[in-house]
């Protein structure tokens, strides 16, 4: 941000309202909240006048920071300087206050939204829905959901991404699924998101079958599978003891050109020592510098843990040496 403010001097240009906002937003969105403050000083003291946009992005930045204090001042602030809330404060701040699992002053704050004329929209409610979601209310986040029709708003992706993920949490598959097979009879498309909440859920209720269902039927339509997709798969085969099966994604990732990250290497050697594959477990982890990656904390606690419990005490201490002092000891040890 100084070289934004060196070069405003260097072209000898004032910055107006707009300017200013857009900065503003980019230090909340990047979490520098105390230097959005500042240039808010600033541009008062240039006698420029925030808008609702301005204030609402220091709102945001605040409440995702915790600072409900002076996400509060801000907001009388706010009034004082005649500018008050629409729909997207009262959103973010509905956002905020359900993430924090004080869905009844969600609803407060949504009574509050109702009565000074602004009408909440699906955003607003997607929100609500997902602090109940949050919470396990399962009753209450599909009671918002089905409401949202009666107040002539039509649920999107979102909501139905968010109710399937909180039914797949719970545990109750055939809900999710009903709520599933009801998205293309409203207009709308499954997304990526959609099929991996899906999945991760089938998997981790042992549905393993229906999972593969689920993957080619993914396949089939207009969204393909991402690394989120196949990091899920593999790690759920490999929690249902179906090795080959997992493999076989993993290998069928690299044929779709999707380059596996470290984290997708961290499932499959923690898969291979839980699988008792010990020789292909540091062959992998062996691999990894040819791979572009680099061993992370994950990988080492893996590989350091599945050392001891194979007994190779050695190799374990050697690898604690490495990761004590920084060395990737998979560049002197490739063995691919």
């Amino acid at each position: 941000m100084k070289l934004f403010g060196r070069l405003m001097e260097k072209e000898d240009i004032e910055p107006d309202e707009f300017t200013y906002s857009t900065i503003i937003k980019g230090l909340c969105n990047d979490g520098n909240i105390d230097d959005a403050l500042s240039y808010l000083l600033e541009m008062r003291g240039s006698d420029i006048v925030p808008d609702v946009v301005t204030y609402n992005s220091l709102v945001d930045g605040l409440c995702k920071s915790g600072r409900w204090n002076d996400a509060t001042r801000m907001l009388k602030d706010m009034t004082e300087q005649n500018i008050f809330p629409d729909v997207v404060t009262f959103s973010i701040l509905v956002d905020s206050i359900s993430k924090e699992g004080r869905t009844e002053e969600a609803e407060g704050i949504l009574g509050i939204m109702i009565r000074r004329g602004e009408k909440p929209n699906v955003i607003t409610y997607n929100a609500l829905i997902d602090g109940y979601c949050l919470q396990g209310q399962m009753k209450k986040a599909k009671e918002v959901f089905d409401s949202l029709v009666e107040k002539g708003l039509e649920p999107d992706i979102r909501s139905y991404n968010t109710l399937i993920n909180g039914f797949c949490n719970k545990m109750n598959l055939d809900e999710a699924m009903d709520l599933f097979r009801e998205i293309p009879r409203k207009g709308l498309e499954p997304a990526t998101e959609t099929y991996n909440t899906l999945l991760k859920g089938l998997l981790l209720a042992g549905r393993c079958d229906a999972a593969d269902h689920m993957l080619h039927e993914m396949m089939c339509s207009s969204q393909n599978p991402d690394i989120i997709t196949y990091s899920i798969l593999i790690d759920g085969f490999f929690r249902n003891q179906k090795i080959g099966k997992a493999i076989e994604v993993f290998r069928f990732m690299e044929d779709q050109g999707i380059v596996p990250n470290i984290v997708v290497y961290n499932v499959v050697i923690d898969g291979m020592w839980k699988a008792g594959n010990v020789q292909d477990a540091r062959k992998l982890f062996s691999c990894l510098s040819s791979k572009g990656l680099r061993p992370n904390v994950t990988t080492y606690n893996t590989m350091i843990s599945g050392l001891c419990k194979a007994t190779l005490l050695d190799e374990a201490e050697e690898l604690l040496k490495d990761g004590k002092n920084g060395t990737d000891p998979t560049i002197r040890n490739q063995n691919c």
